[in-house]
Order: C-alpha cells, then sequence, then structure tokens
C-alpha cells in the first residue's frame, strides 16, 4: 500500500508542476543588508557587523599609565611619574664633625650603588652635597648604637659631606638620595615647638 501510494503522489506531482517545497537559490528572497552602524527597528541597538581577519586588532595602548618594576625585596614597585621611590632614599646618621655620614643596610635590602646617592637632607628643604667614600666594617668597639659616639666602630656606608653641616639636632637622622629624587617637590616648612603635648593628643599618637 505504501509502494502503491508514493507513485500516486509522484504522478499528481508530475501532472500538476508542483515544486519541492523548499526555495530554491534562485527563488530565495534576498534580505536588504543592513548598513553598519544603523539602528535596529526591533530592539533599538547599535549593532555592528563583527570583525573579520582583515579589520585592525582593536588599539590596547598604555601610554602614560605606571609601569610596575620589581623592587629591592621582590615585590612589584609601580613607578608613578612624580612620586619617591625607595630605591632612591637611604638613611643614615652624622659622625661628632658633622662632616661624614654612615647609612646602614643590615637587611641588604638597598641594592642601588652607592656612588648614585649624591645628596643628603640635613633638615626640611635643607640639602648637602656627598660623596660615598667605601663600606665601613664593625670594630669589635661597637656598642649597637647608631650614635656620632659610635659612628668609627658602626658598620655601615660612608658618605663624606662636600662641606660640614650644623645640624639643629645632632643627633638626628638624615636621608641620603639620589640627584634628582626630590624634582617638583616642595618641602614643608617645619617649626619646632615649645613645650608639651596635651595627653590626649599622645595617646592617639
Amino acid at each position: 500500500m505504501k509502494k502503491i501510494a508514493g507513485i500516486l503522489l509522484l504522478s499528481i506531482c508530475i501532472a500538476t508542476g508542483c515544486e519541492s517545497h523548499k526555495p530554491s537559490a534562485d527563488n530565495a528572497p534576498t534580505a536588504d543588508p543592513m548598513p553598519s552602524g544603523t539602528v535596529n527597528s526591533t530592539d533599538g541597538i547599535n549593532e555592528k557587523p563583527p570583525a573579520t581577519a582583515a579589520d585592525p586588532p582593536a588599539s590596547t595602548s598604555d601610554a602614560g599609565s605606571p609601569q610596575p618594576t620589581s623592587s629591592h625585596d621582590g615585590e612589584a614597585e609601580t613607578e608613578t611619574p612624580g612620586r619617591l621611590q625607595s630605591s632612591q632614599l637611604m638613611f643614615g646618621y652624622l659622625d661628632a664633625a658633622a662632616s661624614r655620614i654612615l647609612a646602614a643596610d643590615p637587611e641588604g635590602k638597598q641594592q642601588t650603588p652607592r656612588e648614585q646617592f649624591t645628596q643628603a637632607v640635613i633638615a626640611p628643604g635643607e640639602l648637602a652635597g656627598i660623596r660615598f667614600t667605601k663600606h665601613q666594617a664593625r670594630s669589635d668597639q661597637d656598642n649597637g648604637r647608631q650614635s656620632r659616639y659610635n659612628f668609627d666602630h658602626d658598620e655601615g656606608d660612608l658618605f663624606r659631606l662636600s662641606s660640614p653641616v650644623t645640624p639643629a639636632d645632632p643627633d638626628a637622622g638624615v636621608v641620603l638620595a639620589q640627584r634628582d629624587a626630590f624634582a617638583g617637590h616642595e618641602f614643608l616648612q617645619v617649626e619646632r615647638a615649645e613645650g608639651s603635648l596635651p595627653k590626649e593628643a599622645a595617646a592617639r599618637i
């Protein structure tokens, strides 16, 4: 029965000239292409054509963004223009004559060559020229204190000032810096205040 029904269906199609229900490539309606950048009326979204291999890649320029660098302790240190970096600074103290500076780096974190440190901040806004001399070894008479009385027995990097200075506090520490470390920065004016702090302020500090 199925074979007979198939033959009848085929005969009817031949007789009536019917065609396949699928449209041919010649008869298929063509859709109007939507220009790139036009608004889709159905959802109001501005659609763009998909990127092709010939299209240039999107710009990923990061010019002007801070670039991370490796710091002396292995962590990433971001170089921001105008910002002081730890690699530009060292700390030390003066000898009794205020003509030399001893900079200590007991853990060996500061990897910057010592010759690059050419100035010292004796007081806010007071800069003095310095020159690296040598690394001073610890002597048997070292008492473990970083003070002018133990200067010749302590271990550290020895710097000589271009001329002796007269610090307001001979026991205060000094900051050693690279030549252009403070470029674009302004030192704040500091005034000494006499008296004692209120207990509340001392507790907050």
